[in-house]
Formats: structure tokens, sequence, C-alpha cells
């Protein structure tokens, strides 16, 4: 079947001099045909020279050869036609693709423009009338604070849970817990904490998980007291709607049929898209999967099924490319982490196609 198939794709690719070479012979045949079959045969029975007047077996002879050629030529021109008219329908998808890709990526610069992290700070000391200004910080830069917003939250959390000599201190759990705090804000019933709710799937929770809960609550709190920073008041309002569209954006290329864009185009999309973000950026895109908010960057096989389906926008498609362990928090470290393990897709034209820049690991 393999054989076929081979051979198939070979006629398809040369079937413009195929077809010229089978015209051109036809059609030098159908000019010595009368000269060759109106010698005397070896036999009588293929004696061609007393059939008549030697007009009508020359156009006798001739005509089937130039109706094949014929023929030939009128294929292969429907067939050109048909191929151009797929030219032209593929280049008005590709253009019509390029147009809404090149609008979401407006879109996303847009949306890291409108982040900002405000700041109080002094200007005017004193004891009676002290004057403070409100500084804002935007943009691409306001991801370095992200950042260290996050790592403070995550450092209170680690450092509580083991004082208190919990379990194990599994560091994407305590990421989880960081992020919701993050994410909602240390005064929002959605951070996770457990003290702000009466029951669990109407079970009653522990008097030990409350306590803790307290205590990180506290210990949080008291981090925002001594900073100047409008901190741990919930980072939802413009992170939600910049990691919904991101990943919409991803997911709009990836998803692509291969036939119309195959996976060395999608990359080349993909690598102007990861070129907007920077690398606290990654990094908090990182965070964010990592603590199971956007669980659907990067899913985990399954045993015995079909994992086509499956996102592997990390791995097969480099989105966070740029990442080190340099500018990740010490409990993260991307050799060890199961999913950056497995096989992924690598560019057959590239001879050092790596799922990370960096040489570390």
């Amino acid at each position: 079947m393999a054989i076929f198939k081979d051979t198939f794709s070979l006629l398809k690719k040369y079937y413009i001099p195929i077809g010229l070479f089978f015209t051109t012979l036809f059609l030098l045949v159908s000019f010595i045909a009368p000269l060759i079959f109106t010698q005397p045969a070896f036999t009588d029975n293929l004696d061609f020279t007393n059939k008549g007047a030697i007009g009508d077996t020359i156009g006798g002879l001739m005509n089937p050869f130039i109706a094949i050629s014929a023929s030939i030529l009128t294929f292969m021109a429907f067939y050109i036609q048909y191929k151009a008219n797929q030219e032209v329908q593929k280049q008005f998808k590709i253009q019509q693709f390029e147009s809404q890709f090149y609008e979401m990526l407006r879109l996303h610069k847009e949306n890291v423009n409108e982040v900002s992290v405000s700041e109080t700070k002094t200007i005017i000391k004193g004891i009676r009338n002290p004057q403070s200004n409100l500084i804002s910080t935007n943009g691409r830069k306001a991801f370095e604070e992200l950042d260290k917003e996050l790592k403070l939250i995550y450092d209170t959390i680690k450092r509580i849970l083991k004082k208190e000599k919990k379990q194990k201190l599994e560091p994407n759990k305590i990421l989880n817990k960081a992020y919701h705090i993050f994410f909602f804000g240390l005064y929002s019933n959605q951070n996770g904490l457990k003290f702000d709710l009466k029951k669990i799937n109407n079970e009653s929770i522990k008097e030990e998980d409350k306590e803790i809960d307290h205590k990180i609550y506290d210990s949080v709190r008291s981090e925002a007291n001594k900073s100047h920073k409008d901190l741990f008041t919930g980072n939802s309002t413009y992170l939600a709607h910049l990691y919904r569209h991101l990943y919409l954006s991803v997911k709009f290329v990836a998803k692509q049929d291969e036939i119309f864009l195959p996976y060395e185009e999608k990359r080349k999309y993909l690598r102007i898209l990861r070129a907007q973000l920077s690398n606290p950026e990654q990094a908090l895109l990182f965070y964010n999967w990592r603590s199971g908010f956007g669980s659907q960057w990067e899913q985990p096989d399954e045993k015995g099924k079909d994992n086509t389906s499956k996102n592997k926008f990390f791995t097969d498609y480099r989105m966070i490319h740029n990442l080190y362990n340099g500018i990740l928090y010490e409990d993260f470290k991307l050799e060890t982490i199961e999913e950056f393990k497995r096989n992924f897709k690598t560019e057959e034209n590239r001879d050092f196609d790596p799922l990370f820049e960096s040489e570390e690991w």
C-alpha cells in the first residue's frame, strides 16, 4: 500500500513533465507513423500498401495519436487551472488567517499595556503633614513587580507551613495556594483560605487547617503592611483577560489544519507571538500553568488513549522557550518537570530544536 502511495505522490509532483513527455512522444509518433506503417510488412496480414489512398492511410494512422495528445493537453490545462484555483483559495485563506492573527497580536499588546501596579511613595517627610504620591508601573515593566509579589506570597506560605511541620512541602500545592491569593486578593472570598468558608462538600473543616490558614492570612497581611506597595489586592481584573486572550491566540494557530498550515509555519507565527513576551511574562505564564489555574496550556498524557487532541503549547510549540532556572523560584527546576521530559515535536528543517534555549540542563 505504501508503494502505491509513494508512486502516486511522485506522479502528482511531476505531472507536468510527465504529461509533456507523453504529448511530445505521441505527436512524434503521429508524424512518423505513416512512414512506418506503409512500409512492406513481414506478412500479408500487416501490409498497408494496398489499402486505398495514401491520404486515408496517413489520416487514419495520425489521428489517433493526435487525439491522444490533444486529450492529454486538455487534461493538463484543466488540472493546471484547478491547481491555480486551489492556490488562489489557499492564499485567500492565509490572508484571512494572517489578518485575524495580527489583530489578535495587536489586542494582546493592548492587554499588556493595561496591566498596572500601584505604589505609594512619600514625597515630603514629616510627622505632622507627610505627603505621598501614587506611582504606577504600567505595561511590560509591571510584570517584574507582579513576579515579586507572587514570590513574596509563596515564600510566606512556605515559611508558615515549614514552621507548622506539616507533611512534605509540595511546591505545586504551595504555589496553588499562593496563586489564589495573588490572583483574587487577600480579602476575597475566592482566595481559597478555608477559614472564610463554613463547609466544604458538607463536611466540617479541620480546626488545624483553619488555624494554619489564619496564620497565612495574618502573615501575608503583615507583609502587605510593611510595604509601601498596594499588594495582595488581587490581579484577576487584567490577568484573567490577558491569559484568556493569549491562550485563544495560541490555540487559534496550533489547531489549524496541517494541510493548510504545516507545523513549521505554525511555529513561525507563534515565534512572533512569543517574541512579545518578556522573561517575567513567560515566568508568570509558567506559574499560572503550574498552579493549576492554566492547566489547559500543557496537558498530561493519558496511557492507552489517543493524545492527539491534548494541548502541548509549552512543549510542541515552545511558548515558554526563553525560560531558564535562574529566573524561576528555587523550588522549580525545568529538568524535574515530567511534562517537559516526554517526546515533543521538532522542526525537520532545523538541526537543533531544543525545548528551552538555555543549556543549563
